[in-house]
């Protein structure tokens, strides 16, 4: 893979793996029919062609990295494959600007979540645009493949197991869980990051079909990452949770702690014994300089001896319910 030859400013592997993943729509039916039904789009023999470019009206070219096309109608879906790199400014848009002159959809699919998705998707919710954009997580391409991978009507069975185990090393895969050894030694903090991002965006996910808009806000120094929601509760009080995992200093301590973390800010710090009372949910920061609000619990303690599943089940019950726990106890309403 390391021979194939990338485009400027794009990584070999994700051009290589969008070849990979048309070659296996191309000579396995039962991919094809399931992606098809994932992506909400019907073709009994769609072209699937990769790295076509297209004229468009205002002057410019539009590359895409994966195309399905119905030969008879010429309606289409155009595919975004993100592995790693960030979409580049306005990349959607021109990509939007051809599906309106053409019958097409466009669809991007991201191993991590992207600022540039989540202003698109929330641009076109408050504009009430029913849009020709869709966006997905190669997680749950991850999780249809693995269920196809057990079809016993495959043409290619190796070929499937082999696309979910590359996708499994280049953490394309659902959330595998936490693992003690995870939290203790700086070697294991960049696969514990991204084991973090890939819980998170499935978080993501579950607190958009519950209506909230959650903006993603990884700090640059790396000790939180997670999102935040606008939240306020009237004119005196106002503010953003912040919800996802917050890094205590790892110099002071070397076994580098770890927290899932709800903090909430408001606007006014002379409230904070106010919703303090109002919640028994909160209690006031231990932070230095901070006077908000927060309910913390130590990543370690979900862990124990629990697999993904229940570790997964564990993090939503402490994110989800809280945040619905807050709004119902009257503390807060949240910007949907």
């Amino acid at each position: 893979m390391q021979n194939y030859t990338p485009r400027p400013g794009r990584e070999a592997k994700e051009d290589f793996f969008t070849e990979l993943f048309a070659y296996t729509l191309r000579n396995e039916p039962v991919m094809l029919q399931k992606f098809q039904q994932l992506i909400d789009w019907e073709c009994n023999k769609p072209l699937i062609c990769t790295q076509k470019t297209f004229p468009i009206n205002s002057g410019k070219f539009c590359r895409c990295d994966l195309l399905l096309l119905d030969p008879i109608t010429d309606d289409g879906i155009i595919i975004e494959s993100k592995i790693g790199d960030e979409f580049k400014k306005k990349q959607i848009y021109t990509y939007l600007e051809l599906a309106q002159e053409r019958n097409l959809r466009v669809i991007s699919i991201t191993r991590d979540d992207s600022p540039k998705i989540t202003e698109l998707q929330n641009k076109h919710a408050k504009e009430g645009i029913i849009s020709k954009f869709q966006h997905f997580f190669w997680f749950q391409i991850y999780m249809m493949i693995r269920k196809v991978g057990s079809d016993k009507g495959l043409r290619s069975p190796f070929l499937i197991q082999e696309l979910i185990k590359y996708m499994e090393e280049e953490n394309m895969a659902e959330f595998e869980g936490f693992r003690d050894c995870d939290l203790g030694t700086w070697s294991a903090y960049d696969q514990l990051r991204e084991k973090m991002d890939s819980y998170l965006e499935q978080l993501k996910l579950k607190l958009q079909s519950d209506g909230f808009k959650p903006k993603q806000n990884n700090s640059e120094a790396e000790l939180f990452r997670g999102y935040k929601l606008v939240a306020y509760k009237d004119k005196e009080i106002s503010g953003y949770f912040w919800i996802g995992f917050w890094h205590i200093d790892f110099d002071r301590y070397r076994d580098g702690r770890i927290f899932c973390c709800i903090q909430l800010d408001p606007s006014d710090k002379s409230r904070t014994d106010k919703l303090m009372k109002q919640s028994s949910l909160l209690e006031r920061s231990t932070k230095e300089d901070y006077d908000g609000v927060m309910r913390y619990k130590a990543l370690m303690s979900i862990i124990g001896d629990s697999d993904s599943d229940e570790q997964r089940a564990k993090l939503d019950e402490f994110f989800i319910n809280s945040i619905k726990q807050i709004q119902k106890d009257g503390c807060f309403e949240f910007i949907y």
